[in-house]
């Protein structure tokens, strides 16, 4: 006897071959948590019952092959012979009766087997919900499918939420057992965060098949020739022609993309469906690549014109260079910061004209 906890009556009992001595739940009702269910003796019994049926059926293939090589070396009707023969047919049903405790053994492990992923799984899911308390997640939190990048979180669907001005991650429930180190709390400041965005396309393709065939059958002109001749034969010779198909198929790669700076101030990116995008729209709005690139132009272009009282334009375009191969502007922001300049120099210039025209 050993303890071990019942599932029905929740408790430490001791358990016997088939039943819990306290609530008397049937090993099927009862089985244990904090222990292996391969460690029971009813499953160590199955697996030695497998293992001697796989080995009589073996046995006796090999004793079957031994008796027919045995009894063709003895002449035709000596005892010798009938005596293999007789020992070739015991074989059989040797060889049926290793096969049914094989296959009873097999079934008895597997319902075993499956009895104890049902547990992992039922204390997974405890253990699940425990951690969703824990880290109070708010039961309106918002769905985010998590593709890949640099991010230690489960690539599959997450709740999502902001508190104390960070966004947070957790795994929903549709999170599988072999992935609980996924089981966790993620979080990155909204102040670490650059901006979010889309990229890709959908790129359509027409696929095109059939159009094959052609060419001569030889068995289509026998046919032919058999039913008209000469003529027939030839016309029997050529295969039909497959019809031509043409099936329009897309390609969606878009996805959407959260670039962040972890501790180290080391930029990361996350990727997500494409579809995501409005969730994050949703969250942190003020975080869209258009928002934050149009505030971070507004911010070098007012830097840029407070300068320019005492900076010549060369000089100042120089300045927008020098940012760009700093890496602080893009290309794109580069040329839009330029064009901004631009005009905003045409407009001094014209201002200063009507002054003096005045």
């Amino acid at each position: 006897m050993a303890v071990k906890n019942c599932l029905k009556c929740n408790e430490e009992n001791l358990l016997n071959a088939r039943s819990c001595i306290k609530c008397g739940a049937s090993l099927k009702e009862s089985e244990v948590i904090n222990s292996n269910i391969r460690d029971t003796e009813e499953y160590i019994k199955a697996t030695k019952s497998e293992n001697a049926g796989c080995i009589v059926s073996i046995s006796s293939i090999i004793a079957f092959i031994i008796g027919m090589v045995i009894t063709f070396n003895f002449e035709e009707g000596s005892i010798a012979a009938k005596i293999s023969v007789l020992f070739v047919l015991c074989t059989i049903p040797l060889f049926i009766t290793g096969l049914i405790i094989f296959n009873k053994s097999s079934q008895k492990i597997t319902e075993f087997n499956n009895q104890e992923e049902n547990l992992i799984a039922e204390s997974f899911k405890k253990d699940y919900f425990a951690a969703k308390n824990k880290y109070n997640v708010p039961s309106n939190a918002l769905v985010v499918r998590y593709k890949n990048g640099h991010a230690d979180i489960l690539r599959y669907y997450n709740y999502i939420w902001i508190n104390n001005g960070r966004l947070h991650f957790f795994p929903t429930e549709k999170i599988k057992v072999h992935e609980k180190d996924k089981l966790k709390l993620y979080t990155i400041l909204l102040d670490k965060i650059e901006y979010y965005a889309t990229r890709g396309e959908i790129v359509h393709e027409n696929k095109i098949t059939g159009g094959g065939g052609g060419g001569s059958s030889i068995k289509g002109a026998v046919i032919g020739g058999v039913i008209a001749g000469e003529a027939g034969a030839i016309i029997g010779s050529r295969k039909k022609l497959d019809p031509i198909k043409s099936e329009l198929i897309a390609h969606d790669n878009r996805e959407t993309f959260l670039n962040f700076f972890d501790d180290n101030n080391i930029k990361n990116s996350m990727f997500f469906d494409f579809n995501d995008y409005s969730i994050f729209n949703e969250l942190i709005p003020e975080k869209s690549f258009d928002i934050v690139n149009t505030i971070k132009t507004n911010n070098i272009l007012n830097r840029v014109v407070n300068e320019s009282k005492s900076t010549s334009i060369p000089d100042q375009i120089r300045e927008l260079a020098k940012l760009k191969s700093e890496g602080i502007l893009t290309e794109e922001e580069f040329t839009e910061c330029l064009k901004a300049y631009i005009i905003l120099s045409l407009l001094g210039w014209v201002n200063g004209f009507s002054l003096l025209q005045g």
